[in-house]
């Protein structure tokens, strides 16, 4: 699509609402969506903000949009 000179917009991830995100609710969902997640909570707290750093230095490389949603999106 870059090489087409399509539009192309990035969405980041909702960190807002994952920092949010306490110790029995990550548990509750964590046991019933990805049982077999080994991750903490900190650990995916860190992996989100990492990929959100990513997602906008990919961006910038290829002169991409980038969109943040409302935290209140996302619960």
């Amino acid at each position: 699509l870059y090489q087409k000179q399509f539009d192309i917009v990035i969405t980041k991830l909702p960190v807002e609402s994952i920092q949010s995100v306490g110790p029995f609710r990550f548990q509750f969902l964590k046991t019933f969506f990805v049982p077999g997640c080994q991750q903490s909570l900190e650990e995916i707290k860190e992996q989100s903000s990492q990929v959100n750093d990513d997602i906008v230095r990919i961006a910038k490389k290829y002169q991409v949009s980038v969109v943040e949603q409302p935290g209140s999106w996302s619960g």
